[in-house]
C-alpha cells in the first residue's frame, strides 16, 4: 500500500522529470501522467477501476482549471488526490478537506457506479467516510 506522503513525493519526482525531459511545463500531459500514477496507486486490485474514475474526474476538473484560470495550485492538485488516496485506503475520515464538496459529491456517485465490484467491508469503510464528508 502507497501512503499519500510517498505518492506525493512520487508526483513531484514525476512533474520533475518530465520537465528535464520535454523543457518545459505542459500542465495537461503532465496531469495525464499524474493519473495514470493515482490510478496505478489503488491499494488494492479490487479499487483499481474507481481508482482510474477518479483519476479521470481528476484529470477532467484539472484540465477545466487550467484552461479556466482559477484559483486552483498544482499543490492543491496534488493535496487533492492525496486526499483521494487516503479516501481508497479508508483513512480519509478525520482529514481535513481539500476536496470540495462538489468534488465529494461526484467521487460518492463514481463509488457508486462501481459498488458492485467492490468488497462490502470497502464499500461500507468508503459510505461511512461518505456521511462523515456529508454527501450521503
Amino acid at each position: 500500500m502507497i501512503t499519500s506522503a510517498k505518492f506525493a513525493a512520487d508526483v513531484r519526482r514525476l512533474i520533475k522529470r518530465d520537465r528535464e525531459e520535454q523543457g518545459g511545463s505542459a500542465p495537461l500531459r503532465v496531469c495525464r501522467k499524474i493519473a495514470d500514477l493515482f490510478a496505478a496507486s489503488a491499494p488494492e486490485p479490487a479499487l483499481a477501476g474507481l481508482a482510474r474514475s477518479i483519476g479521470a474526474y481528476w484529470l477532467a476538473a484539472s484540465a477545466d482549471y487550467t484552461t479556466e484560470s482559477r484559483e486552483f495550485s498544482p499543490r492543491d492538485r496534488i493535496d487533492w488526490l492525496c486526499e483521494a488516496l487516503e479516501f481508497l485506503e479508508l483513512e480519509g475520515e478525520n482529514t481535513s478537506t481539500v476536496i470540495p464538496q462538489r468534488d465529494w459529491i461526484e467521487i460518492r456517485d463514481l463509488v457508486s457506479q462501481e459498488a458492485d465490484g467492490l468488497p462490502l467491508e470497502i464499500l461500507l469503510g468508503m459510505m461511512q467516510i461518505l456521511v462523515t464528508k456529508g454527501v450521503v
